[in-house]
């Protein structure tokens, strides 16, 4: 009451702010400081996503930017940290990676991979699980599991649900995520003649690749996706006399059995087969940057085969100009291009601010030009031939020489520039497919996460982009194959194991729910004779009001007359019509969509034979839960080749 801001028992803001102004300003910086009190060290200062782990003791993984590496170069200095023994470290990466270095491909014949022997380091890990070129760079930044004997990200360590849908549908969402897809098997079939054979390899390959005999496909313009056989999603694409296919591990065994015996018989057509699993590998790229990360990478040879040395620099800024594409979904469908290109390791960062369209009105006619350049046999190497696969792998230079010429102004020797044949594939859900040999995965995998804003994507992050598009992912999704029936076996008995952990007083109760509740799809319930696969459908279910249908969640038929009930309720508890005679399907996947803004799911259903039930709507209900949901029905042709998510 004695301060002066006081008059007459009241008080003066003004004054009081002018006689503590000293105060306020020092309690607003210790509030401001306190987050960051204890982070006195260069490397505490770094962002969650940059972070590693021998960050405090090496300076050089400490980014560059805000003065970081030199702060911490001067800690280490000042604290007399010990040096890494950096011989011994190259020596160990020599050993653990020499195995990888070699072309694996296997002619009429599965091909087996190279496990490394004893002296390797990490030698029995892997003997029951595949590791992937860039498996020791994923272990700091992703969780792993075990997929078709390969051990694959499963998703990133980081929350990033969001980043994936925005990126997948480019919503102003600067930046890439890549996969090392290298897990999928490959099969090269190579044609008996170069006189007209793509036409009869396309006629007898149509009947397990829906479509595949159009001249879209045939002439290497563009690459088949679909199902196979009406069974297993695949990508195929034709180049010269070769047939490229690529599918899951899960259905190698499979579809090379089919594919072998279609060469047994029609030798005069089909040369000679190749498993070539552990000798082409490939990397997804999605995003706005995509493309642009691409051109800046990748540099074409200048060698060709008719005109040694001139044309292929024209060539060059036009592969250039690709790049200004901002989203990918302007590009032509399914596009197919081979180019050969030389060690990115060499090229030191090339995006220097917008690329644009100099000579072409739009980037259909350039993809264009680019293809008929490539496909005019205008380059020397192909990488569906061995003997170029070969050529470049032995041409590539160790890391340490690759830093050395960058480091020093000498010009780079000729010799250290192999020459890399590839093949980049458009994907129908946005996503670039960059096939190469399987040895120079991890040089490109490196270069491309030098860029910005480039993050790991994992096996979860593509069943989410199924997910959103409302199409069905494999396995997840199909339950009436082979490899989803496993799966699901597998999540049964997690399942059990869950529920038999917790104490009784915890457990869902099961009681009222028809057929076995730890299995996913039950149907033995559903139908009691065993029945073709064909007269299941897959169908997208969209609640209405309210509700998230589940995993295992039931989905039962609902007649006409009692639609008006259900829409004007908004939930329902213990309803009569619940039986087993109305259950018609099976919920396999579920969440909360970002596309649609509400609850949807993917499942499988079996049509009813009574015409008084309604084929728009159905009832869902989750497991252990009373409460059941109105929801749309809308079937998915997944057959119709285009909506495969592989």
């Amino acid at each position: 009451m004695d301060d002066p801001s006081f008059i007459s028992n009241r008080l003066n803001v003004n004054d009081l702010v002018a006689a503590r102004k000293d105060d306020i300003f020092n309690l607003q910086n210790l509030l401001g400081s306190s987050g960051t009190q204890g982070k006195k060290r260069a490397f505490q200062s770094v962002p969650r996503t940059e972070r590693r782990r021998a960050a405090s003791h090496d300076a050089k993984r400490v980014p560059k930017k805000r003065g970081l590496r030199k702060q911490a170069t001067f800690e280490n200095l000042r604290d007399n940290a010990k040096k890494r023994n950096i011989s011994k470290y190259i020596e160990k990466k020599k050993k653990l990676s020499s195995f990888d270095h070699i072309d694996q491909a296997s002619v009429n014949s599965k091909a087996t991979f190279p496990f490394p022997n004893s002296q390797v380091r990490y030698a029995n890990r892997q003997k029951d699980k595949i590791w992937l070129p860039t498996h020791i760079w994923h272990t700091k930044r992703a969780f792993l599991q075990n997929v078709g004997g390969y051990m694959v990200p499963s998703t990133a360590t980081q929350k990033q649900y969001r980043r994936t849908y925005r990126l997948s549908n480019h919503l102003n969402e600067k930046g890439t995520m890549a996969w090392d897809t290298s897990y999928y098997k490959s099969i090269l079939i190579h044609g008996a003649s170069v006189d007209s054979i793509v036409q009869k390899m396309s006629s007898k390959l149509k009947s397990f690749f829906p479509g595949i005999d159009e001249p879209i496909y045939s002439n290497g313009k563009k690459h088949w996706q679909g199902i196979f056989n009406k069974m297993y999603p695949a990508t195929a694409h034709f180049y010269q006399a070769s047939f490229f296919v690529t599918c899951r591990p899960e259905t190698f065994d499979e579809i090379w059995s089919i594919l072998y015996d279609m060469r047994k018989n029609n030798l005069d057509i089909f040369s000679t087969i190749e498993d070539t699993s552990f000798a082409i590998g490939s990397i997804d790229i999605m995003g706005s940057k995509a493309l642009q990360i691409l051109t800046d990478i990748l540099a074409p040879c200048h060698e060709s085969v008719t005109d040694k040395g001139s044309g292929c620099s024209h060539f060059s800024s036009e592969w250039n100009q690709l790049g200004a594409a901002k989203s990918l979904t302007i590009l032509p469908t399914r596009m197919c291009l081979q180019l050969v290109v030389s060690d990115p390791r060499l090229l030191l960062s090339r995006s220097k601010g917008n690329k644009k369209l100099q000579e072409f009105g739009s980037l259909s006619d350039l993809v264009n030009y680019l293809q008929n350049h490539s496909r005019n046999g205008n380059y020397v190497m192909n990488i569906y031939n061995r003997d170029d696969r070969v050529k470049s792998i032995e041409a590539q230079s160790p890391q340490g020489l690759i830093d050395r010429m960058r480091s020093s102004k000498d010009k780079i020797r000729s010799d250290c520039t192999p020459q890399i044949p590839l093949t980049i594939l458009l994907l129908d859900d946005n996503r670039i497919r960059l096939v190469l040999p399987r040895p120079w995965i991890l040089p490109f995998w490196l270069c491309i996460f030098k860029r910005k804003r480039a993050i790991v994507g994992g096996f979860k992050e593509l069943q989410e982009i199924a997910f959103e598009r409302g199409l069905p992912s494999f396995p997840v999704d199909f339950p009436l194959t082979a490899v989803g029936e496993n799966y699901l076996k597998q999540v049964e008995l997690e399942n059990r194991e869950l529920y038999a952990r917790k104490p009784p007083s915890k457990r869902p109760c099961y009681g009222r729910d028809i057929g076995d509740p730890f299995k996913i799809v039950d149907i033995k319930v559903l139908q009691n004779s065993s029945e073709l696969p064909s007269q299941y459908m897959h169908v997208r279910v969209d609640c209405m009001n309210r509700g998230s249908p589940r995993p295992g969640a039931r989905l039962f038929a609902l007649k006409a007359d009692e639609l008006q009930r259900y829409q004007n309720n908004v939930r329902l508890e213990n309803a009569p019509e619940i039986n087993q005679d109305r259950l018609i399907g099976f919920i396999t996947s579920g969440n909360f969509t970002l596309s649609k803004a509400k609850c949807s799911g993917l499942g499988i259903i079996t049509e009813t034979k009574d015409s008084s039930f309604s084929k728009d709507f159905c009832l869902v209900k989750n497991l252990a839960s009373d409460n059941i949901f109105l929801s749309r029905l809308v079937r998915v042709d997944i057959f119709k080749y285009g909506n495969a998510m592989v």
